[in-house]
């Protein structure tokens, strides 16, 4: 029979653990008990304004502002939940930390959402922007509370406004349904259709969206800082208005950022098209391209002067290509080359060539855009409907020429197919080129196509009048501070910086209606677009009195100042612009409207924290205002985190039905510190799998280390009540060894924290919680902890081997609790619960995060660990030479074992060490036998006994 389960007849003299600290976590519930508890002790606003009152140093993470539409999936959480993790450890650090997190509360999901609503009415109500801005408005605040409630379940400190609202609970059978739905939010019809929906929700009145505590997009205060931004950036000399190609997404009728760019497998045609030489028969040159429907907005052929040409005489006629690529061109045509002349670059400047089915010339240019990586080694040119086509047609004045309405159909310059849609015309144009001859050869080929991130559908390139934000002039001083940014990880800083090379001018305009209205004007009179100084503030001062509804609600003279001109030809009348500015400039500014205009916070930010996808995303978008505006980019540090994977390795879906609930799926069941220790144990940097299996396999290591804490925590209950005790009472090598190890520990994790390795943290606690102490420290000490005193005590007592048991005791339980308050605040910014648990437990009404970080370099000691790893080696060929005893039944357990050692070193400790009944040193050869002493009954050691039948050390603990 074990010790642990034998009875022992002297229990009443043992000091056995005893704790409130329960074995069984049950988080899921507890939890929300600690919540209820910070929120009665105000602890984050508390602990923010001692370090303010201190003089603090100020850690700013600032929060990339998520969505406001559906409820927080597991992306979400792992994002909320390291930004979480890098804020507590600097509060426990010392520093001053004013979190603000905030909320994206424009663009078109969300309007999306509100006019499926709205239509349903069948009144025109989806087709009045009031009406539908007022929808989005409520949508997206209804959505702001349910992702607050989400955020702080996940145990993120921060000032939740909502807190004592029952959003929080987020449970019963609405818990996965939208409120908004059935409120009377979308009817909000008759005299108050124009009204602010906020006016009776008592929203606004109660300052939700108004707050220092957090930020929404959509606050009058933000609102108007947008719009100060663009004035700003405006008056800089960076905003224009211009007929640019840009993505462009049929569906929604409205053009996209980069950003906003997915790619998705999609057939193309694949076409070999020529274009005619005046004045040289049956002489063409060959273009390749996967858009036959640009070929009406042609304009030129471009080839590149670095590249070599060739005229091909082919049972095809004569043809103009690279000289490289003719193979393959002809292979691919099934073409007969009987011969070939070659071309120089004077000679394709004097070439006449006519466009293939249209009366016009293609004007031959050059650029070094014209690649041999795949076609003829000549681009097809239509300004109208590319980038680097546009670039080129700037450069030679062609123009630009884009056919193609907002529906994606021809307008009436391309009449013989207007009407029709681009992807319809594709084999059409293939079909009159063939007619004509002009068609060389034609296939298809699937690629990775640009979608629309919400339609899902391919966009086109096309121009259209937008605004724009150049980027040109600054891009040299973003490539400059890209190099001052820390980058974690490291491969960002490449990514971003090809990223920011490339970058074309930003097209900032959407047409919509939910977002920031571009206070833009037009004369009526001759169509000149009017902004300036005078116009722009004049609006914002009417958004900061009235919000932003003031635009949809005033005519354009009420708009403007009294008295305005057009400067082109005087009239006085004007319209107003349509679009909207792009929802990425809303998040962009958030430095502007945030950071900069709140002194307690302060610019620039230390860390910007978001998933890798942001590297073209809010990065950037934060990134060019900022240097426009401040000369220098908003964050000091940058830090990405992969994407989340099924169990498998596929992406999440909801087509594939593999998605995880953070609040259903491991909340409610597990906790959220099991949650937040997956986060922790996975290398973030990377993309990360997720599945049940992998939860059962966290909560395991939760309890193993939940069961270390709460060891500790039961034998330090005596320790703990009593007068507090001192580093001297620290006179035992065995305790100074685990203070060793636990300084190595604690340097480790601080190391680990500071690099944002949070994974490490994670590895190493739980590899000092289940080797170091309980494979080997807490084993070697029981003996002391159970035996070396009884519970009353013996501080008066005279006898020697008492006074010896009360100090190796008292050495113990000092470390103890230097060890319970090291692996609480070691692990409190990860397993905040069970730590702020642990602590109350330890030392009632102070709170984990009231703790200074972990100091233990005084017990600092190379030495000894390094003695130690000499004794663990004696340990492993101890427990060698017992085993076959042990195998042949011979022993229960260590303790029924003498041990012979040839190495000096102390006997004392390597008992313990070793857990055995006696050791002599200094032999000849290592020897293990079993122990021919008798048992003592209170303590079990084989040892000499006294008259009561008692070891002598156990004889003068329990009879005083």
């Amino acid at each position: 029979m074990s010790k642990e389960k034998e009875k022992n007849p002297w229990e009443h003299t043992i000091c056995l653990p005893q704790t409130v600290y329960p074995m069984r976590a049950d988080l899921a519930k507890r939890e929300n008990e600690i919540l209820s508890l910070w929120e009665k002790e105000d602890l984050f606003r508390s602990i923010n304004a001692k370090r303010h009152s201190e003089g603090a140093p100020t850690f700013l993470l600032h929060d990339g502002p998520p969505y406001a539409n559906g409820e927080f999936h597991l992306g979400h959480a792992l994002n909320k939940i390291l930004k979480d993790i890098l804020n507590k450890y600097h509060l426990l650090r010392g520093y001053r930390v004013p979190y603000v997190p905030g909320w994206d509360c424009h663009g078109l999901p969300i309007e999306l959402a509100a006019l499926k609503q709205l239509s349903k009415k069948k009144d025109g109500s989806d087709r009045d922007p009031l009406r539908i801005r007022q929808a989005c408005r409520e949508y997206a605040a209804e959505y702001i509370k349910i992702q607050a409630a989400d955020q702080t379940r996940f145990g993120v400190w921060w000032q939740n406004p909502w807190r004592d609202t029952g959003s929080q609970a987020h449970g019963g059978a609405e818990a996965n349904q939208n409120p908004w739905r059935d409120t009377g939010s979308q009817a909000h019809g008759g005299a108050e259709a124009n009204q602010n929906p906020w006016r009776d929700t008592g929203l606004l009145q109660e300052g939700h969206f108004e707050s220092k505590d957090y930020y929404a997009t959509m606050s009058p205060h933000y609102e108007a800082s947008i719009l100060k931004a663009f004035r700003d950036l405006y008056l800089k000399g960076l905003i224009y208005k211009g007929k640019k190609p840009v993505y462009w997404d049929i569906t929604t009728q409205s053009a996209h950022a980069e950003a906003e760019i997915e790619y998705a497998e999609h057939e193309s045609p694949s076409i070999y098209v020529k274009f005619p030489v005046v004045g040289k028969d049956a002489l063409s040159v060959v273009i390749w391209t996967t858009t036959p429907w640009t070929l009406p907005a042609n304009l030129a052929v471009c080839f590149n002067e670095k590249f070599e040409y060739t005229v091909a005489k082919t049972n095809a006629g004569n043809l103009i290509v690279a000289k490289e690529l003719l193979p393959q061109i002809a292979e691919l045509a099934g073409l007969e080359v009987i011969g070939r002349e070659p071309l120089t670059i004077d000679a394709l400047r004097n070439l006449h060539v006519r466009h293939p089915f249209l009366e016009r010339d293609s004007k031959v240019v050059f650029g070094d855009h014209v690649t041999l990586d795949a076609g003829t080694g000549i681009v097809h040119t239509a300004p109208g409907h590319g980038q680097d086509d546009y670039n080129v047609g700037q450069k030679y004045n062609l123009g630009v020429l884009s056919p193609v309405d907002n529906r994606g159909k021809y307008t009436n310059e391309f009449a013989e197919m207007e009407g029709k849609s681009v992807f319809e015309a594709n084999p059409l144009i293939i079909e009159k080129m063939r007619e004509n001859g002009s068609l060389l050869y034609a296939t298809s080929f699937k690629h990775q196509y640009p979608h629309s991130w919400r339609s899902h559908k391919p966009l086109i390139m096309r121009a259209t009048p937008q605004w724009f934000m150049r980027i040109d002039p600054i891009r040299e001083k973003a490539l400059e501070e890209i190099k001052k940014v820390k980058w974690i990880p490291d491969w960002g800083e490449s990514r971003f910086t090809a990223a920011v090379k490339t970058r074309p001018d930003w097209c900032l305009s959407r047409q919509r209606y939910w977002g920031v209205p571009i206070p833009a004007f037009q004369c009526k009179g001759c169509g000149h677009v009017h902004l300036d100084e005078a116009s722009l503030n004049h609006v914002i001062e009417f958004v900061e009195k009235e919000g932003v509804e003031v635009w949809y609600e005033k005519s354009a003279d009420e708009l403007l100042p009294q008295n305005t001109k057009c400067s082109e030809c005087g009239s006085a009348e004007f319209t107003k612009e349509s679009d909207i500015l792009d929802v990425w400039f809303d998040s962009g500014v958030s430095w502007y409207a945030v950071l900069k205009q709140n002194p307690e916070l302060g610019y620039p930010a230390d860390v910007y924290l978001e998933g890798s996808d942001q590297h073209r995303g809010w990065f950037q978008s934060s990134l060019w205002p900022a240097l426009a505006l401040t000369g220098e980019a908003p964050f000091k540090k940058v830090i990405t985190h992969g994407y989340i994977l099924d169990a498998v390795g596929r992406a999440m879906s909801k087509s594939l039905g593999n998605g995880m609930s953070p609040r259903t799926d491991i909340i409610d069941k597990f906790g959220a510190d099991i949650l937040r220790l997956w986060v922790s144990s996975e290398d973030y940097r990377t993309d990360n799998k997720i599945g049940q299996e992998m939860i059962g396999h966290l909560t395991d290591a939760y309890r193993k280390i939940r069961n270390t804490l709460r060891y500790l925590l039961g034998n330090t209950q005596d320790g703990s009540a009593a007068s507090p005790l001192l580093d001297t009472a620290i006179t035992q090598k065995l305790d100074k060894w685990v203070l060793a190890e636990a300084f190595e520990l604690t340097k480790q994790v601080t190391d680990a924290y500071d690099k944002g390795e949070f994974h490490l943290v994670y590895q190493r606690v739980l590899q000092f919680c289940t080797v170091t102490l309980s494979n080997l420290y807490l084993d070697m000490v029981r003996d002391s902890l159970y035996c070396d005193a009884s519970p009353s005590g013996q501080k008066d007592s005279k006898n020697a081997l008492v006074i010896d048991a009360l100090k190796r005791r008292n050495s113990t339980l000092r470390t103890l609790q230097i060890l319970v308050e090291t692996l609480t605040t070691l692990l409190a910014p990860i397993l905040s619960f069970t730590a702020e648990e642990t602590q109350r437990a330890f030392n009632k009404g102070k709170s984990v995060f009231e703790n200074p970080w972990p100091n233990l370099s005084r017990f600092e000691n190379k030495a000894l660990l390094d003695e130690f790893e000499v004794l663990k080696k004696i340990r492993d060929e101890v427990n060698m030479a017992i085993e076959p005893m042990r195998k042949a039944g011979g022993i229960g357990s260590n303790v029924e074992v003498e041990v012979e050692l040839p190495q000096n070193a102390d006997a004392e400790t390597l008992v313990r060490f070793l857990g055995v009944s006696s050791v002599k040193t200094g032999t000849q050869t290592l020897k293990v036998r079993k122990s021919d002493k008798p048992k003592c009954p209170r303590c079990w050691l084989h040892r000499d006994l006294k008259e009561s039948s008692l070891c002598e050390r156990c004889d003068a603990v329990a009879f005083k």
